[in-house]
């Protein structure tokens, strides 16, 4: 069944900007120091499912989701009522893998209500931060993950910024590449 999913998910690789039609949002070819990596488009599986922009630096990955969830109409920001929903099926997304034995030692905050800058204002968000650890060639590698959701141009935006937790250690470099990401992000909803 997997397979059968995964033949029908078009994927592109690219390094240059990329714009999602249907919401019509540019994605810039970086977001602070993270290049812009590879497009899935889930939409040949279901409609519904939208794509997913993928972003990499060493040791960095974020995942930027935009996807309607087969509703009609997706208010801006983080009045829709499924807002909350979206964030804690992500942090019960992060719980399944888990289950299945990927993920160990998950703790996950309570969502929470922040504003990404957008240059021209901003834009509210609901945002969580999880920790766990994960094996990676035979190592337990401990992660922290930062999961937003907000609305936005009919459609949700769920982004998922993952490091390894020594990124933040002293003297690395995860506080300014973290910072850098997030001073970027919003633009995207300029």
């Amino acid at each position: 069944m997997e397979a059968a999913i995964a033949e029908k998910v078009v994927t592109l690789n690219t390094r240059q900007a990329f714009t999602e039609d249907p919401a019509g949002v540019r994605f810039p070819e970086r977001i602070g120091d993270l290049h812009i990596d590879q497009v899935d488009d889930l939409r040949p599986v279901d409609p519904s499912l939208g794509r997913s922009i993928h972003y990499r630096y060493p040791g960095v990955k974020v995942s930027i989701f935009v996807y309607n969830g087969g509703q009609r109409t997706i208010e801006t920001g983080i009045a829709e009522p499924g807002i909350r929903d979206q964030i804690v099926g992500a942090i019960q997304d992060v719980y399944v893998q888990g289950k299945l034995g990927y993920y160990m030692d998950i703790q996950a905050m309570n969502p929470e209500p922040t504003e990404l800058d957008t240059g021209a204002g901003s834009q509210d968000a609901l945002w969580t931060r999880l920790t766990y650890a994960e094996t990676e060639k035979g190592i337990d590698v401990e992660k922290m993950s930062w999961i937003f959701v907000t609305g936005y141009k009919n459609h949700f935006f769920k982004i998922r910024y993952t490091c390894a937790a020594d990124l933040f250690d002293e003297e690395m470099a995860g506080s300014r590449l973290f910072g850098s990401f997030i001073a970027d992000v919003g633009h995207i909803f300029d």
